[in-house]
């Protein structure tokens, strides 16, 4: 965190960065370090460098159990009271124009009212899912636009994400096998993001291994285990049941225990690509936000895909996600 240092600047605020809390080891290992760096800067100087802004939020309750949510939100907003709490839920992230454009039919003439509310959005978004990947890959699109969505409205500088290194490495091999590695420097690199997202995201315990921040949640007095919500995850019957992102997970859990340095040099070694160049002709996928190549020119022939708007709207790994039949 030396990056926010405090930088004081007469009858201007200090900036306000937005924390995802997830209430897994990672993001509550990053509050926790945040906390401390916040409370170290205003007792060194008397003021800080930053404010944060904790947001959590709230999966469909297939997914999460919502009650158990809101009582551990309550109690880190008493352990850390001296931040500003906010929970919303993800199908906030349907709420918008070109989201309509995706979710009705195929129909210019439909009307919009039939899927007027954001949990029919999102009801209507995950059974287009194409795939379990493809839900999973859905949810994860989403879960970003709610986020940055709600950064923008609320004036906030940058996103800390507390993706450890063996997140990162997930996502790098992830995106990888399906076929969107041009995209990682914009998905692992700090300070980067498309330029439809117009925010910069960073990745304070990118250093660190999952299994030294669940460490360091057993830690300390009370410890932050009692903060946890573990989501409670089926195991698939068969192999070919998972989804890319689940097989991945699987495979660096199991390497960050004997072989650490495996899962770091994955990151080390992505976090070397260089970051594509973009333009003002540059068109930006208007579900994932990253930018765009023409469907017609790269989606597979046997997709069923039927939009309202132009095809360019969406990207091709997006196209491929979706279906959207009339």
């Amino acid at each position: 965190m030396e990056t926010f240092k405090t930088k004081y600047v007469a009858d201007k605020p200090p900036q306000t960065f937005l924390l995802p809390l997830s209430f897994g080891p990672c993001s509550l290992s990053l509050l926790d370090v945040l906390d401390g760096h916040l409370r170290g800067q205003s007792k060194k100087s008397g003021r800080t460098g930053y404010r944060l802004h904790v947001l959590h939020v709230e999966r469909p309750a297939l997914l999460e159990p919502t009650a158990s949510v809101h009582t551990k939100l309550d109690e880190v907003q008493q352990r850390f009271p001296q931040h500003e709490y906010s929970s919303i839920p993800l199908s906030v992230g349907t709420d918008s124009a070109d989201l309509d454009v995706l979710i009705q039919d195929g129909k210019p003439d439909r009307d919009s009212s039939d899927v007027s509310t954001d949990d029919e959005r999102l009801q209507r978004l995950l059974s287009s899912a194409t795939s379990p990947t493809a839900k999973t890959d859905i949810l994860q699109t989403l879960l970003t636009k709610t986020i940055v969505s709600f950064a923008q409205s609320h004036d906030c500088d940058t996103v800390l994400w507390a993706d450890s290194t063996t997140r990162l490495a997930e996502k790098t091999l992830a995106e990888t096998a399906k076929g969107r590695g041009q995209n990682l420097p914009w998905v692992v690199a700090d300070g980067h993001t498309p330029q439809s997202h117009g925010l910069r995201f960073q990745y304070p315990v990118r250093d660190l291994l999952k299994k030294e921040l669940v460490a360091y949640t057993e830690s300390g007095e009370p410890p932050l285990a009692s903060l946890l919500v573990r989501p409670d995850v089926k195991p698939a019957v068969s192999a070919k049941n998972n989804t890319i992102d689940e097989l991945v997970t699987q495979y660096f859990e199991s390497v960050e225990e004997n072989y650490p340095g495996i899962v770091a040099n994955v990151v080390k070694t992505t976090g070397k690509l260089q970051m594509p160049s973009t333009d003002d002709s540059e068109t930006f996928c208007s579900f994932c936000g990253f930018p765009s190549t023409s469907v017609n020119a790269e989606m597979d022939s046997g997709s069923n895909v039927a939009l309202s708007g132009s095809p360019s709207d969406l990207c091709s790994s997006c196209s491929r996600n979706m279906k959207l039949q009339t």
